[in-house]
């Protein structure tokens, strides 16, 4: 006969009670895992809408995502929109509207979601245009009135302008091609600027804390300051005090570049 002991029926009980907590959390973790790592893996379907602007002066103002603006031949401010999830446990939440002079384009995850917002906004041409970004980054191009374009923590690319720009970014780079704008102000925090403008400018002021700055201008005379507070200042224009067309660069820490390029 065995001389095994028996475990008790208290015992028993407790050492249940005991596998509970584990086992709740256990399939607590799965059910997390299956909501977040097995979330549809197809590309969001786009929405549209189109909002009547008041003027020709737009401010658009985005919390997240990227965003792609450019002038078109239309009379709305006409707006594509892409709104992804990467969980099963929720969808995000996303409007936008148009108050005044300012359009307003919002997302929002929610509590254990991730989510990421594209748009592509085309504004009637003759559109003087602000762009703020809290997160994201901007692509503009074709713009022939004045254009401001600021990101909180991306890069703010733009190309194939003509009238005013401005560029600032807290957190990214700040690329700039075919400008042939009169004055060109470039302004980040922690990133690089790379700047090439095809029309000899009145003004072009760059500024960065913790990056390059690249310039590359077409052959003129122009009244330079540059400097770096730890890097190299390379000067490749020609340079004259007296020159209606200025340029200034500074970096925190980083080279400057002043480069000659074709017209």
């Amino acid at each position: 006969m065995s001389n095994a002991r028996v475990p008790s029926r208290r015992a028993r009980r407790v050492r249940a009670a005991l596998r509970r907590p584990a086992a709740a959390t256990a399939v607590g973790i799965l059910i997390l895992l299956a909501a977040t790592a097995c979330a549809p893996d197809r590309a969001p379907e786009p929405e549209q809408a189109g909002f009547a602007p008041s003027s020709d002066l737009l401010t658009i103002d985005a919390d997240n995502g990227d965003l792609r603006v450019s002038p078109g031949d239309v009379d709305e401010v006409e707006v594509t929109r892409w709104i992804s999830s990467g969980s099963l446990l929720g969808s995000p939440e996303a409007d936008w509207g148009l108050t005044g002079d300012t359009l307003r384009l919002r997302v929002r995850c929610g509590a254990f979601t991730d989510c990421e917002a594209e748009y592509e906004v085309i504004v009637p041409e003759g559109t003087t245009l602000t762009v703020v970004s809290g997160s994201g980054d901007i692509t503009a191009f074709g713009f022939v009135r004045p254009l401001t374009a600021t990101s909180g923590d991306g890069r703010v690319s733009v190309s194939d302008t003509i009238g005013p720009l401005t560029m600032a970014s807290d957190g990214g780079d700040l690329i700039g091609r075919g400008l042939a704008s009169d004055e060109v102000e470039a302004v980040t925090a922690d990133g690089d600027v790379d700047l090439e403008l095809t029309a000899v400018p009145d003004a072009v002021t760059v500024r960065t804390g913790d990056g390059d700055a690249d310039i590359t201008l077409p052959e003129a005379a122009y009244a330079v300051d540059a400097s770096s507070g730890e890097g190299e200042v390379v000067t490749e224009v020609d340079t004259d005090p007296g020159s209606a067309h200025r340029v200034d660069a500074a970096a925190g820490g980083d080279r400057v570049r002043l480069l000659t390029g074709p017209v």
